[in-house]
């Protein structure tokens, strides 16, 4: 059956968005990485995986986390967060191709597999850059000072 590994990658993303929206809005260090513990925590008692909601939570913390902590927290352009979630989308797919049974699909099905994961954790990290810039404008959060290198060329 492919329906159900097609919606669970197509809906990979979805990790994404606490982190990713936290880090837009924030803008902190670890703030990715602290939200998405807890939303790990959250899914403990709700999904039949358990402890490995916490488990996956943190993973996907980490790897949000690493690209800004390599620019020392001082860049956050829109690119960074596409490319950042680019690069998970192909980091979740290595473990799922033989557990979703992605090596038995249909080239065709593997196609729309890989498209669809790639594409939902990118439009996750541009969402949550939209999030972030919308609650921002509220004042829910402080605004960010700018600095030279964030500043449009």
């Amino acid at each position: 059956m492919t329906a159900a590994p097609l919606l669970v990658l197509a809906l990979m993303g979805a990790w994404l968005l606490p982190p990713f929206t936290a880090l837009a809005l924030l803008r902190r260090p670890g703030v990715g990485l602290l939200t998405s513990v807890i939303a790990g925590l959250v899914t403990v008692p709700l999904t039949p995986f358990g402890w490995m909601g916490l488990f996956q939570g943190v993973l996907w913390g980490v790897l949000c986390e690493i690209p800004f902590a390599l620019t020392r927290y001082r860049r956050w352009p829109t690119a960074l967060f596409l490319g950042t979630g680019l690069v998970i989308a192909v980091i979740g797919l290595l473990p799922t191709y033989t557990t979703y049974g992605l090596d038995q699909m249909s080239p065709l099905a593997l196609t729309l597999a890989v498209g669809l994961t790639l594409g939902s954790c990118v439009l996750a990290a541009y969402l949550s850059v939209l999030i972030a810039r919308a609650l921002g404008r509220t004042g829910i959060a402080p605004a960010p000072r700018v600095r030279a290198t964030d500043a449009p060329a």
